[in-house]
């Protein structure tokens, strides 16, 4: 079992986990999240199910722009419960975090083809554009505003990351130009 040390297991997916009685071609199970800010659950957020439980021998690590995710060949069954993921860093810590994380986005989204992204990383190339529209789809699409002060907080969150990336974009943009400039 692989968890962040800012996840939560509740009392419902341990009784599941200890339930299992998996088949032998069945190599892992992937769990979907309740994000929480400062301990109150959201109704949404965009944080991605995640591979936590899986035979060792099948799996390996893959870098995913920021983040590494584990790679199971074989079959991957869903969980039914979720695991609570309450990240409750200050905000200088947040920053610093997101500006570590979108370096390494902006360098996934650079260096992929335009055919390889997806739409999200298609509108990140965008950048005066992304940060808006991921506002308005945590806070309206995601139903956040329902969160009151936690869901605008998240929502706010996700802009300024996406602000971050957008800079960080424009940065290797320029460095890209500067150095076609030197070399040409």
């Amino acid at each position: 079992m692989a968890l962040d040390a800012d996840y939560y297991v509740t009392d419902e997916f341990i009784r599941e986990v200890s339930q299992l009685t998996p088949a032998p071609d069945i190599d892992g199970y992937t769990a979907a999240f309740c994000y929480c800010i400062f301990g109150h659950p959201l109704r949404g957020s965009l944080y991605p199910p995640v591979t936590v439980l899986f035979r060792n021998r099948e799996a390996t690590y893959v870098q995913d722009g920021h983040t590494h995710r584990v790679a199971i060949e074989g079959a991957v069954h869903n969980l039914t419960s979720r695991i609570l993921h309450d990240d409750r860093k200050s905000l200088s810590h947040w920053l610093q975090a997101q500006d570590r994380y979108m370096r390494l986005e902006a360098q996934h989204i650079t260096e992929q083809g335009w055919s390889k992204l997806g739409i999200a990383d298609k509108l990140r190339r965008i950048p005066f554009v992304a940060p808006f529209v991921m506002f308005w789809y945590c806070y309206i699409g995601k139903g956040l505003w329902l969160d009151g002060r936690f869901g605008l907080y998240y929502a706010l969150q996700r802009m300024l990351a996406e602000c971050v990336l957008a800079l960080r974009l424009i940065e290797r943009h320029w460095a890209r130009l500067s150095s076609d400039q030197h070399s040409g």
